[in-house]
């Protein structure tokens, strides 16, 4: 897995040099939540196997809400869900993950773009994990879209319901920010 990485985000990513040392987990969920994943998840989708888990922070499509959410990819889908509870918020099935974005900065955002051909489809994902690197890698060995990730310098165009878009901006300043731009793009400022 970490040469998948290494092949994927080397000299592309500024964060990947951080995440070299470190070993790639399956699950970065605390004991409480393990235990709380296996009685309301597990129990339901018994079928599938999980394959990686990690504490997200969603960013809902219209306003850039921050919200959190764990994030569970099994070998038939990844899932956005509540962390009190672990109830599914959101489904993607990874035949309907059409690619993966991330900036090439060292910020830890990543956008999964989605075939937007289900009803219930809201559009792309918009979320940040810790393990920016570990996450993409996980998804994308997960989904088989390797292929499919889009590394980018200044802007990342997602999809909305009904063919509409929407733009997260990337910029270097003082501080991390993430939030709501003037110009109501997702705009993301990450340290020199």
């Amino acid at each position: 897995m970490k040469l998948a990485a290494s092949e994927a985000f080397k000299g592309r990513k500024t964060c990947y040099e951080e995440s070299v040392s470190e070993p790639f987990m399956y699950s970065r969920l605390d004991p409480t939540q393990e235990s709380l994943k296996r009685s309301a998840f597990d129990s339901i989708f018994n079928a599938e196997e999980t394959k990686y888990c990690i504490d997200v922070v969603k960013y809902d499509r219209h306003g850039y809400k921050p919200r959190s959410r764990v994030l569970i990819v099994t070998n038939e889908a990844i899932y956005l869900v509540e962390p009190s509870n672990f109830k599914v918020k959101e489904k993607v099935l990874h035949s309907e993950v059409k690619g993966i974005s991330v900036s090439s900065l060292g910020d830890n955002v990543l956008i999964l773009h989605t075939t937007c051909e289900q009803k219930e489809d809201k559009g792309d994902w918009i979320f940040t994990s810790s393990k920016i690197i570990e996450t993409v890698t996980q998804i994308f060995m997960a989904t088989n879209t390797k292929d499919k990730i889009n590394i980018e310098q200044s802007s990342i165009t997602h999809s909305l319901p009904k063919e509409k878009k929407g733009t997260i901006t990337f910029a270097t300043g003082e501080q991390l920010l993430i939030g709501k731009g003037k110009t109501g793009n997702l705009e993301v400022i990450v340290p020199f």
